[in-house]
């Protein structure tokens, strides 16, 4: 019996942004999938955005490969010539997003989506979220949408000139699900979920990368506790729809959005593989 079976409602996947710490998120989602619970549907922001798309279109065994396949930030990010000439024409961003949307092309280019998804964008031009599916657009189009939700601004050229990470205004998509109906989530984030280690004092925060992540961390992280408070609200009101809510998250940061090491994403992909067996063996003594 699939644990789908005991559960009436709708079950969703919660997949927050991260960047290289998405790694551990893969692993995580290896680990559920494994354990037969089965999404009505995914929503994703920034590196969840791109785990989301995998876990639909082909399974984590192939997105993991995608991840175990990265050996150096430049097989995610090319770098823009022109910027480090200093120019200050012609690009909007250190980096552009090229590799990375091959990578996707490949991951996905003979499937199609087994399980609705959605991803959270950016848009600079309106300051609003912009959230898609692959209903909403061509198979080429919805990449970009994906590619646009994990392009860091600054560090990262925006898509189509506008669409960046949808981590500044929604990193964690909670509060999109609960929108859509869902009544049992599993939110993966890649960062502690307790607010006493998710913001760390740091001794130095500098240089680009440094600074924009910094200020993207700080931003989205009081928007999730919001979010959070919600989410308790409603179980605690008699008259609202009770949430299931189960969460995986690693107990210290493995590793930041741009450390996009090897050993490091190995270590984060087997540390969610570990924490959601746990977290899933929990689950299974309460509802035995």
């Amino acid at each position: 019996m699939s644990e789908n079976s005991i559960h009436q409602g709708k079950t969703a996947f919660v997949l927050a942004g991260g960047g290289a710490a998405g790694s551990y998120q893969a692993g995580a989602l290896k680990a559920i999938e494994e354990h037969d619970i089965h999404p009505d549907f995914i929503w994703g922001t920034s590196a969840g955005a791109l785990n989301a798309v995998g876990y639909s279109y082909c399974g984590m065994d192939e997105t993991l490969k995608m991840w175990r396949s990265i050996k150096k930030r430049s097989d995610i990010f090319g770098a823009n010539l022109f910027r480090y000439l200093g120019l200050p024409f012609g690009v909007d961003g250190v980096y552009h997003s090229s590799p990375l949307r091959k990578k996707l092309m490949g991951l996905t280019s003979k499937n199609s989506p087994r399980i609705p998804i959605f991803v959270n964008v950016t848009d600079l031009n309106t300051g609003r979220l912009v959230s898609k599916s692959p209903e909403d657009c061509t198979h080429k189009e919805f990449i970009d949408w994906a590619v646009a939700s994990a392009s860091l601004p600054v560090i990262v050229e925006p898509v189509k000139e506008r669409y960046v990470d949808g981590g500044v205004l929604e990193n964690v998509p909670l509060k999109s699900v609960i929108k859509k109906g869902a009544t049992r989530i599993f939110m993966i984030l890649n960062y502690p979920n307790d607010k006493d280690k998710r913001i760390m004092p740091k001794k130095d925060v500098s240089g680009i990368f440094g600074i924009v992540a910094r200020t993207i961390e700080l931003m989205s992280n009081e928007g999730y506790w919001e979010d959070l408070a919600i989410c308790e609200l409603m179980n605690s009101h008699p008259d609202m729809k009770k949430i299931e809510l189960h969460v995986v998250a690693p107990d210290r940061q493995i590793l930041t959005a741009m450390d996009f090491d090897h050993a490091l994403i190995q270590k984060a992909i087997s540390q969610g593989y570990l924490d959601s067996k746990r977290m899933l063996e929990a689950m299974s003594k309460q509802n035995h």
